[in-house]
């Protein structure tokens, strides 16, 4: 009599596992879209090139949010300029005063400041002041315009970032046939990519 011996082994493998998940219909594309709507389907699945967002953004502020169909973004970017471009008018209105005051002064003429600072000293003081604050205000929308330029451009980036809950991944047994028909136990990393209802 004969006979023979099987070693049975179980072998801990670490695997992927990608499953896709398509909807109930299996479609890939959307029939609905006739080809008479070629743009509407264009802008119902657009996504923003994010060289083009920076760059119009760049050229004219708050055109890569438009671009980027968040327009709404403008009513933060908008007032920011406009208050740093009224304190660069003001500064400057004011610098400039103070700098001619100083001037007269030096001459021996009266100014129009003459009843509150009656010093050389003091004018300066002032005239330096708004100067330091016109200067900071040219840095300060220089640091607006960049900054709404990387807004656009990273928007137009995020777009197709996608967020839904739809996408996970589970750690999960799993048993593989090896060979000889023997099974082999596994950990798989299962991923769920199903598609985006949006």
């Amino acid at each position: 009599m004969i006979t023979k011996s099987v070693d049975c082994q179980v072998i801990v493998d670490t695997t992927i596992v990608i499953s896709t998940i398509v909807d109930s219909t299996g479609a890939k594309g959307d029939s609905s879209i006739s080809k008479n709507s070629f743009f509407r389907g264009m802008l119902a699945s657009y996504y923003p090139n994010p060289k083009k967002a920076g760059l119009f953004s760049f050229v004219v502020p708050g055109a890569g949010q438009i671009y980027n169909k968040k327009a709404w973004k403008i009513a933060i970017w908008y007032p920011l300029y406009g208050a740093l471009g009224y304190s660069i008018v003001t500064n400057t209105k004011r610098y400039k005063r103070y700098n001619t005051a100083v001037e007269l002064k030096l001459q021996g003429l009266p100014t129009e400041f003459d009843d509150v600072i009656s010093t050389v000293a003091g004018l300066r003081a002032y005239r330096d002041l708004y100067r330091k604050r016109n200067e900071l205000s040219y840095v300060g929308i220089s640091l607006t315009h960049i900054l709404q330029v990387l807004d656009a451009y990273v928007d137009a980036h995020l777009k197709t970032f996608n967020m839904s809950d739809e996408i996970g991944m589970q750690i999960k047994p799993v048993i593989f046939p090896g060979p000889q028909g023997l099974p082999i136990a596994g950990i798989g990393l299962v991923m769920n990519l199903r598609k985006s209802s949006r």
